[in-house]
């Protein structure tokens, strides 16, 4: 029989042994001990907030087939849907833009807009009645807000300071914009939506 060296002292594999048989039932911070598997199922399950129950939705299922508050996207699901959704490879854009608001009154539809395809949306807002007024601007596009904020855009009586800003919007995608302060939507200002679509 083989023998061999133990190259810690009692005290030392007491300690070792210690810790697995008074195994913690709860991870313990600054604990020596080992915690049993239920401790450790039991702290996951109650300290992911959020995410617990939640299932993974990989890029093989697919978002689109995901539609709930139930499921987490890995970033290949991600990029997969993103790229099939919003990319604009072997696609044209058109030439002109199609104009959906050209407005001095605040006319913008709270519902929002769709388009049919994939398309370049940009707003723009003209300060016209109020001095030095800093635009926001606000696409919302899948529950996601996209803003641009301007700097102190001066007066002017029928060409005043402009600020502007475009975002990317998915086919069959209903989009809405927001223009404040609530002063910039009103009489003698002026707001623009305009759109280009892409297509095959």
């Amino acid at each position: 029989m083989s023998s061999y060296t133990l190259s810690n002292n009692a005290a030392d594999i007491d300690a070792a042994i210690s810790s697995v048989v008074s195994a913690d039932a709860t991870p313990t911070d600054g604990s020596q001990n080992m915690v049993t598997s239920g401790g450790v199922k039991t702290y996951v399950d109650g300290t992911v907030g959020v995410f617990g129950g939640k299932t993974i939705t990989t890029e093989a299922t697919g978002i689109g087939n995901t539609d709930n508050d139930t499921s987490i996207p890995t970033s290949a699901a991600v990029k997969d849907y993103v790229d099939t959704e919003i990319s604009t490879s072997g696609k044209t854009i058109q030439t002109g833009w199609t104009t959906l608001l050209n407005s001095y009154e605040n006319q913008i539809n709270p519902a929002g807009y769709t388009r049919t395809n994939a398309c370049f949306v940009y707003v723009e807002v003209e300060n016209r009645n109020f001095t030095n007024q800093t635009a926001i601007l606000t696409i919302g596009c899948e529950g996601i807000n996209f803003t641009s904020t301007s700097s102190s855009l001066a007066r002017g009586s029928t060409s005043g300071q402009r600020h502007s800003m475009t975002h990317v919007v998915p086919a069959n995608t209903n989009f809405t914009v927001s223009v404040s302060p609530s002063e910039l939507q009103g009489t003698g200002s002026f707001v623009r939506i305009r759109v280009k679509d892409f297509s095959d």
